[in-house]
């Protein structure tokens, strides 16, 4: 079987969770057999694929510098032509698309489409653009994935017209999580964020919650984890709670986060609505203790290994950091029972139930 995998997405992310997915489905699907892949990218500014091109058909790598409108346009439109040329040659018997775009030749190929989340729908209705795309993409799928339970649910319930095509399989970690832990580097302890920062990520929540208690703001620093470092109104924020020597931003790559992981003393999670949350599974493979809300699919992936917090109860996400980090015996059972609860998640797993679906797809 030959999957070709329709970019889109890949244009415009550096990096993030879907370039994570779908670079993972391509080598597992690979090394197991399963199927001969290629990612149709045209022309795209994604970082990891660029660094991970054994699946990749011939492309053109452009610096976010040549993203800027007006050449963005111009350049989409390329791509968007190039991919579709790419498609055409490779000749796939399964067309994957990795974003919502508007490729409908159902006669030459099954599609598959795989639905993250519905942060659009439920945060920013106003972008009728993306949501308008979406649903083409998925009336025109033949199967759709996704990726979690609290997913299909939301998807069943805005859109129940496309109930009988969904089906859920699961994200995991990257192998690099589950490493063996290193040696403590000597440091400040910190707690540790990671991921963008704006709207329902939360992120302000836990500025306020160090600014408000005199143990977090002395005893622990605040490390951010990103691809974007702070604006000017999270400066001004920082500046205004006092914070301007607690918070401290990182950035880089897998090593990198690690290493952050490894080291925290707590991740932090606070996302008022995520469609997986795999940031979450990497911490617990990393052996580091998580505290998140329940929303969205938080408590689906946590299981027994996650801490809670109620965000809609003034004060408890500062109750709940001291809680952790002024009990070790609380941080130990949260980081053994973390590290079970990530053993669930593989991507040969997600490869095989993927896999599937392209079978089904086919009859």
């Amino acid at each position: 079987m030959n999957v070709g995998f329709d970019n889109k997405i890949f244009m415009m992310q550096r990096v993030g969770g879907v370039s994570r997915y779908f670079l993972e489905l391509c080598s597992h699907l690979s090394s197991l057999n399963l199927a001969e892949t290629r990612i149709c990218a045209g022309i795209h500014q994604n970082v990891e694929l660029n660094s991970s091109n054994r699946h990749l058909s011939s492309a053109i790598y452009l610096d976010s510098f040549y993203w800027r409108r007006p050449t963005s346009k111009i350049i989409r439109s390329i791509s968007e032509k190039l991919s579709l040329k790419q498609l055409n040659t490779f000749a796939p018997d399964i067309i994957h698309q990795t974003y919502y775009s508007n490729y409908q030749n159902r006669d030459a190929h099954p599609l598959v489409v795989t639905v993250y989340d519905f942060i659009h729908e439920l945060y920013y209705p106003e972008n009728k653009r993306k949501i308008q795309a979406k649903r083409i993409s998925m009336g025109v799928a033949d199967s759709i994935i996704a990726i979690s339970d609290n997913t299909r649910k939301d998807l069943i319930r805005i859109y129940p017209e496309y109930a009988h095509k969904v089906k859920v399989v699961h994200l995991a970690a990257s192998k690099i999580f589950h490493a063996a832990p290193t040696v403590l580097e000597s440091q400040d302890p910190y707690v540790l964020f990671v991921g963008s920062r704006g709207g329902y990520k939360n992120f302000n929540s836990v500025l306020r919650s160090f600014a408000e208690s005199e143990y977090l703001s002395t005893n622990f620093k605040l490390h951010v984890f990103g691809n974007q470092n702070f604006t000017k109104s999270e400066l001004d924020l920082i500046f205004s709670l006092g914070l301007g020597d607690t918070v401290r931003y990182f950035s880089g790559g897998d090593e990198e986060l690690l290493k952050q992981y490894q080291n925290a003393r707590l991740f932090v999670y606070p996302s008022l609505y995520e469609g997986f949350g795999l940031p979450i599974i990497e911490a617990m493979a990393s052996g580091c203790p998580v505290l998140s809300t329940n929303a969205g699919s938080m408590g689906e992936v946590s299981g027994e290994g996650g801490y809670f917090f109620d965000a809609n109860k003034q004060g408890d996400l500062r109750r709940k950091l001291e809680a952790v980090l002024k009990s070790e015996t609380l941080r130990t059972e949260l980081i053994n029972y973390g590290f079970i609860n990530s053993l669930r998640f593989d991507w040969e797993s997600t490869a095989r139930e993927t896999h599937k679906i392209y079978l089904e797809s086919l009859i």
